[in-house]
């Protein structure tokens, strides 16, 4: 991973650390809400939510996508297209567009690493 991703990952971990919680609700639900809420800012922080929590369930909890009754490759969709979204729309923002770009093209190589990290420990 370059710098970028590698930085953004561990931030990633230590906050999903810190505050434990990975939301239950429906992820398609919550992709939905977010693309259409009108204050550009809360939307792209929704939309960075919902990839965020994608990235971790499916890289480091698999296994909760069975109780869900979802597919894998569900939730790497979903966490795709969150991130695509928010590089789509971080134009007069702080945020990096070209990083939520790599974000989302590098999803799955980005969830291999979780799972790397899971078996070693």
């Amino acid at each position: 991973l370059d710098d970028g991703l590698s930085s953004y990952l561990v931030l990633t971990l230590k906050h999903f650390s810190d505050y434990n919680q990975l939301s239950s609700d429906i992820v398609a639900i919550e992709l939905l809400e977010n693309l259409q809420i009108s204050d550009s800012t809360i939307g792209r922080q929704g939309l960075r939510k919902v990839g965020d929590q994608c990235l971790i369930i499916s890289g480091l909890f698999p296994e909760r996508l069975d109780k869900l009754n979802v597919s894998f490759a569900y939730y790497i969709t979903a966490g795709k297209n969150a991130y695509w979204h928010v590089a789509q729309n971080a134009q007069n923002s702080t945020l990096d567009e070209g990083l939520f770009c790599q974000l989302s093209d590098e999803f799955v190589g980005l969830v291999d690493v979780l799972h790397h990290v899971r078996q070693a420990h």
